[in-house]
């Protein structure tokens, strides 16, 4: 998710005044600030500066203070948002939500969902996520709208569907689609309202509203499982139409709605990141490329790198993949796993992205070393499923190199946490030579609703996967042709789409050469 450390910061610039300070000055150790003058403290707050985030063991204690005293009342909210997020970084999550739901009630209800839902997910609380944005259904404005991003949206979703809540959390996102506030989302949080909003749409028989929202998803990504899935199947043929014959209809319209709105507004990464993506999914990859390549050349790019220019970067590696040139993909995604986490927590997607590509391509030694990155950022900026795609890269890069008895704590965590994603789950058993278990896990994730979707997701043929790079590992789909039973579970629940669907961008990607690295 982005840095919700980003936010809290522009409100404590707010509260303190910034004009002498000299960020880092203050001295990082605990003073006896009960024994200081008001004028004193303030000082001390002066002193925090732009890294005070980086200075808990300073900054919750000094503001606990000085927010006790008349002349510090003022910086009562930041001090709750400090002692949130000090906490956060302590691994003390039920602290840190209890010191933001005092925030929440005492001062702002909706200005910063997004580390609300963050916590959320850290607490595995759906019920919390839920009540958190029906709140800010309820209170957020125009303006604040912006708080609500497209990572805090889907971290609702994902505790939504794990704790059974999915019918909830889509009428929510219903009711969020035809509410004013809709206009003021992003793009991307609008896109995905619209995606959960479909389903009551069509339960509700209402043709108007099912166009509406099919015309408000528009990253292509999110139509394979559409045109798959059978509650949707009575919305097929508007699907179908919005689509196109081998998705060129969808991913045109996407390139050409990301363009104009990059156009509007180079400045922003997040358009920027979009525009490169539209570009990947309508097979331009050179274009792509050269789009990505155009800010990294710039001077002192990477000293200001933001969360959506890395994911430009991201895209650029993938499309370098696409096109064969796989050593200048490795280069690009290198260069991103040099950035400290610490002062990107973001990069956890990147180093996971790179590890899980090595490992791909049956890489087992370079995959292994940089899943044992990844492990590092993920055990202090991932979720759950980071970790899981951290362990699935382990298990397959370990049983790749002959040395499966130490994969036997990987598969155990996927196990534990199979409910969050089955299909990876069972992908690691794959490769683990674990045939059996891997088809009794994806038959009874098919039978289970919560993680249905899952499993019919990584069942479909890999062309529908826009957006990752091109694997060599086990797939669970390999089992759909040797098990007449999972065919028929699947076949119950969803349909082979249409060949005529078929990604034009796929066909155009050159080929992945299949041999293992180990047998070349």
């Amino acid at each position: 998710m982005k840095s919700h450390e980003a936010i809290i910061i522009a409100l404590m610039l707010g509260a303190a005044p910034t004009a002498a300070q000299q960020p880092g000055e203050a001295t990082g150790t605990v003073s006896n600030y009960a024994a200081m003058s008001d004028a004193e403290l303030k000082a001390e707050v002066d002193r925090l500066g732009d890294g005070w985030l980086g200075q808990c063991e300073v900054s919750e204690p000094l503001l606990a203070e000085f927010s006790t005293r008349p002349a510090g009342e003022g910086y009562r909210a930041g001090m709750l948002l400090a002692r949130a997020v000090c906490a956060d970084k302590q691994g003390a999550y039920r602290q840190a939500a209890d010191a933001f739901a005092e925030y929440e009630r005492d001062f702002d209800p909706s200005s910063f969902v997004g580390l609300g839902l963050y916590l959320d997910s850290r607490l595995d609380d759906a019920a919390s996520a839920l009540a958190r944005l029906e709140r800010f259904a309820n209170t957020a404005t125009d303006e604040t709208a912006g708080a609500l991003d497209v990572a805090g949206f889907q971290t609702a979703a994902r505790l939504a569907r794990k704790h059974g809540r999915e019918d909830a959390f889509e009428d929510l996102s219903f009711r969020l689609f035809q509410s004013p506030l809709y206009a003021s989302f992003s793009g991307d949080v609008k896109s995905g309202i619209a995606y959960r909003a479909l389903k009551p749409a069509i339960r509700a028989n209402n043709d108007a509203l099912i166009d509406e929202t099919l015309g408000q998803i528009r990253n292509p990504v999110s139509y394979p499982d559409l045109l798959a899935l059978r509650e949707y199947e009575s919305a097929w043929p508007k699907i179908e139409r919005r689509v196109g014959e081998h998705f060129t209809a969808i991913t045109e319209n996407y390139r050409h709605w990301a363009a104009a709105r990059y156009d509007n507004a180079s400045y922003d990464r997040e358009r920027f990141s979009d525009a490169a993506q539209a570009l990947y999914f309508d097979g331009r990859f050179e274009e792509a490329t050269a789009l990505a390549r155009k800010w990294r050349e710039r001077p002192g790019a990477f000293g200001n790198i933001q969360e959506g220019d890395a994911w430009a970067l991201n895209i650029e590696a993938y499309a370098l993949d696409a096109l064969g040139r796989i050593d200048e993909a490795d280069a690009v995604f290198d260069r991103l796993a040099e950035l400290p986490a610490d002062e990107n927590p973001w990069v956890v997607n990147f180093v996971i992205n790179r590890s899980s590509r090595l490992v791909g391509q049956t890489r087992f030694v370079e995959g292994l070393e940089a899943a044992r990155l990844a492990r590092e950022v993920a055990e202090v900026h991932g979720s759950t499923y980071a970790r899981m795609l951290v362990a699935r890269d382990h298990a397959c890069a370990l049983h790749g190199l002959d040395r499966g008895e130490e994969a036997e704590t990987e598969l155990a965590y996927l196990r534990e946490n199979r409910v969050e994603t089955v299909a990876v789950a069972a992908q690691a058993l794959l490769c683990a030579g674990r045939r059996d278990e891997a088809l009794a896990m994806l038959i009874d994730g098919l039978e289970e609703e919560r993680t249905r979707s899952n499993v019919i997701g990584g069942l479909l043929p890999e062309e529908y996967d826009l957006f990752y790079t091109a694997s060599i590992l086990p797939q669970p789909r390999d089992l759909l042709a040797t098990s007449a039973e999972l065919r028929m579970a699947y076949q119950r629940w969803a349909r082979e789409i249409p060949e005529e669907f078929e990604p034009a961008a796929s066909r155009k990607r050159v080929p992945l050469d299949r041999t293992p690295r180990s047998a070349r």
